[in-house]
């Protein structure tokens, strides 16, 4: 049975396997624009190292959104890992351009 697995492992054949890829690479690259892939390649190797580090030493958080709100305001908060951030109060009015016409009508 350990014979099986190493000439299965020794049949797997590498270099054709990379050559597979670097075609697919290089006829995906042939498709972007000779100008932008300068800066898609960049950003592609940027957006990598950024996952590998969030992954290897990003540690977890926990957040937390609180919306509390009547019919004229809202109470907004934000907690990350138990902590206050942001609680901003909005209020808002917004004025009826026939609401004094109604009560005037009514109070005639």
């Amino acid at each position: 049975m350990a014979e099986d697995k190493a000439t299965t492992l020794h049949s797997f054949n590498f270099p054709a396997v990379a050559a597979k890829i670097a075609e697919r690479l290089q006829r995906l690259l042939q498709w972007i624009p000779p100008k932008a892939r300068l800066s898609v390649c960049a950003g592609s190797v940027v957006l990598i190292v950024f996952a590998l580090y969030m992954y290897l030493w990003g540690g977890s958080s926990v957040l937390n959104l609180v919306c509390q709100h009547s019919l004229k305001s809202a109470d907004l908060t934000v907690i990350v890992d138990g902590n206050r951030n942001f609680s901003p109060q909005l209020a808002s009015f917004v004025p009826k351009p026939w609401a004094a016409a109604v009560l005037s009508w009514l109070q005639w």
